[in-house]
């Protein structure tokens, strides 16, 4: 347990998983009409249930920053059962799509409004203010 840990509780998982989720659904609304695809999802609370230290970031890129914990668990992420079935076999909805991606993303700027709110705290202590 590092001291990112003490400070952040799960807040940091929590934001890696909301990245994944992100990129999950991104896919889906990439893949809108391509005949037979499966829109995807992540179950939030399976997610969060694996340990951090058990997910790895795969760099793709020389330039990319070193993270640890950002994907989830393969077990965590679902194929969405369709509200309704498309002639060419593809289950992306669009509006369902948009609004988990939108819904995603305020669940993630209120994890890091609340990281923020930790380091701004966390400075004042170390700077002797307060």
């Amino acid at each position: 347990m590092g001291w990112g840990d003490k400070v952040f509780g799960i807040h940091e998982q929590a934001l890696n998983i909301h990245v994944r989720r992100a990129e999950i659904l991104a896919q889906n609304l990439a893949n809108v009409t391509t005949p037979h695809y499966k829109a995807r999802d992540l179950d939030f609370k399976q997610a969060l249930a694996v340990p951090a230290e058990s997910l790895r970031l795969t760099k793709t890129h020389q330039q990319h920053l070193v993270a640890s914990g950002v994907t989830a668990d393969a077990a965590a992420i679902q194929y969405r059962k369709p509200l309704q079935s498309n002639a060419d076999g593809n289950t992306v909805d669009s509006h369902i799509e948009y609004a988990a991606y939108a819904e995603n993303t305020l669940r993630y700027l209120a994890n890091v409004t609340f990281m923020n709110h930790r380091l701004q705290a966390l400075n004042v202590v170390l700077s002797g203010g307060g």
